[in-house]
Formats: structure tokens, sequence, C-alpha cells
């Protein structure tokens, strides 16, 4: 019996340490191989699991041997004593197996101690992969990120000089409507002394075309269909009775009324055939006093406005005021005789009328 359980016990030892060289030699290639922090952890906790099931198996089998000794222990109570030599080679049998198993648990705790060498070996050389890794992520990180910034910095520069066409085109459109704006103003200036030279010069020239006129006020108008002929008829009548001029009815172009009514009385409009008798008429004037009736110069629109602004709106400076071959000049109180241009004729039609 006892060869039988020598033999039933030597297989199992030669599996257990087998089972321990292979798990050794798994375990190796496994640290080896690991390449990641996860896989690392998975192994020594397999590891650590490993081994406590060998513990228990240890365990279970020292138990079962105690068993199997109380049980041997039981029969050799119950057997004879002429088998006492059996019992006492199962013993020593029993004895051969727990030293077995201490010396296979020493070796367990051994093969931790290799695992967890490895292990901490193992982070550090992961530590080091680790760093290998990031500095290659890093590395290619920063090339991606080179890559896009010069791209972006090439979009940028393509985006600066289409800015800077578009701010010389704005500079050039700018100085183009200056320029065009500087031309148009020329223009309007040009165009504005224009017509003013044209306004002077239809002034000048209508006034020119006035100088053989009289403009006679307060005369009798009784007949609002009064011809020519007899505005005419009046006329020689006045100048011969009240001023004393001999004139003939040929030396008179036309004289005609004018619409507008002023006291009761239209205008009337002489034109002379004769410069000078026209001036002799209108030196005389004087010898109207009295009568009611008053010759003037026939002046444009314009001349008029400003003859008469002259004459009302200072007073306090304007003595006298007369007209001399279509001129208008005045006398002030210091007796300084001055003719207005007309280049002043708008600022004296720009001053306010006196209150009346």
């Amino acid at each position: 019996m006892a060869s039988t359980r020598k033999e039933n016990s030597a297989p199992s030892k030669e599996d257990e340490n087998s089972n321990v060289n292979m798990n050794i030699n798994d375990n190796k290639n496994d640290t080896d191989a690991a390449e990641t922090a996860c896989a690392l952890e998975r192994k020594r906790k397999a590891s650590a699991q490993s081994m406590s099931e060998c513990d228990t198996s240890v365990n279970e089998e020292n138990v079962d041997n105690k068993r199997e000794s109380n049980k041997k222990t039981t029969q050799k109570k119950k057997k004879p004593k002429g088998e006492l030599n059996d019992i006492s080679e199962d013993e020593a049998d029993g004895k051969n197996i727990q030293s077995q198993l201490r010396e296979l648990n020493s070796r367990l705790n051994t093969v931790v101690d290799t695992i967890e060498k490895i292990a901490s070996n193992s982070s550090r050389e992961l530590r080091e992969t680790m760093k290998s890794i990031l500095s290659e992520m890093k590395d290619s990180l920063l090339e991606s990120v080179s890559h896009r910034i010069e791209i972006l910095e090439g979009k940028l520069f393509d985006k600066d000089e289409e800015t800077d066409k578009l701010t010389n085109r704005i500079q050039t459109l700018e100085k183009e409507i200056e320029a065009v704006k500087e031309e148009r103003q020329q223009v309007a200036r040009y165009a504005d002394d224009m017509q003013y030279r044209l306004d002077k010069s239809l002034n000048e020239a209508e006034q020119y075309s006035r100088l053989n006129n009289i403009r006679v006020r307060g005369v009798e108008d009784t007949n609002s269909k009064e011809t020519p002929k007899e505005t005419t008829k009046k006329i020689i009548d006045l100048i011969e009775q009240k001023m004393k001029i001999e004139i003939d009815s040929t030396e008179i172009d036309i004289a005609h009324r004018l619409k507008k009514r002023v006291r009761g009385n239209r205008d009337i409009i002489v034109r002379f055939t004769s410069r000078m008798l026209r001036d002799d008429v209108m030196r005389s004037k004087k010898m109207l006093k009295g009568t009611g009736v008053y010759l003037h110069d026939d002046l444009t629109t314009l001349n008029q406005a400003v003859y008469d602004s002259v004459r009302l709106k200072k007073r306090d400076e304007v003595k006298d005021v007369w007209v001399r071959g279509g001129n208008i000049l005045y006398r002030s109180h210091a007796d300084v005789v001055k003719m207005v241009t007309y280049d002043d004729y708008f600022y004296w039609t720009d001053l306010p009328w006196p209150n009346k």
C-alpha cells in the first residue's frame, strides 16, 4: 500500500512542478509582451489570483492529507499489530509530502516575488515607452499644428495681399473721387463766375439800351385806353410849357404808359432819338418842382432795387443819390462821392429795409 501511495503521490508532484514552471514561463512571456499599463495590471491581478488559487489548492491538499492521515491513523488503530510497520511507512510518506508541499509553497512565493520584480521593472519600461509614445505624439501633434499654422499663415498672407490690393484700390478711388470733386468745384466756380459775368453783361447791356429813356411819373391819366400818340403829345406839351424846351415830335422815338399805377396814375416811358436832348431834359427837371410831375432815369429792375437800397437803407451815411450814364452814385454826409459798382450791388440789396 505504501508503494502504491508513493506512485500515486509522485505524479502529482511532477504535475505541480511542471505547472509551476509553465506558470513562470507564461508570466515571463506575458510581462515581456506588456506594452500598456492596463495589460500589465491585468496580468498582475491574474498572477495574484493564481497565487491565491495555488495557496488554496495547497491548503486543500493539506486538509486532504490530514484527513487521509486521520483515516490511516484510525485504520492503524483498527488493524492488528502485525501491520505496525506499514503504518510507520505511511507516516513517513505523509511527512515527505508535507515537506514537498512546503518546498512548493516556497517556490511559489519566489515566483510571486519574481513576478512583482518583473512588474516593477516593466513599470519603468512602460513609463519609458509611454514617454517615447507621448514624445512621438507631441512631435506629430506639433508637426500637424505647425502645418496647419503654415496653411493659415498662407491664407492670412493671401488675405493680407487682397486687403492691401483693396486698400490701394480704395485709396485710388478716393483720390479719383477727390479729383472729381475738385473738378466739379472748379466747374461750379467757373459756372458761377460765368453766370455772374453773364448777369452783369446782360444788366449793363439792358441799362445801356435805356440810356435814351426817361421815366415820367405824375402825368394825369384819365383814359385807360390812351394811345402812344396821345401820350407823346402830353410829353411834348409838358416839356415845352413847363420846362421851356422846344422839341419836335420827331425827336421822340416812342412814349407809352406802363401797366402798374402809382398814386392813381401810370408811369410813362419816353425814348428820345437824341441822348443829348434827353440829358438836357433831365438837367431841367428842377423846373417841374411843385407840379406833381417827376422825372427819373429808366433803370433796369436790378439797378432800380440798388438805387432804392442806397437811397433808403443807410440814410445816416448817404446824403444824396443820383444816376449818371446808367451808373449809380451817392454822396455821404462827409461830402464824399462814391459810385456803386456791380460787385457792391448785392451788398446793398441784402441790407434790411428800415422800419417805417
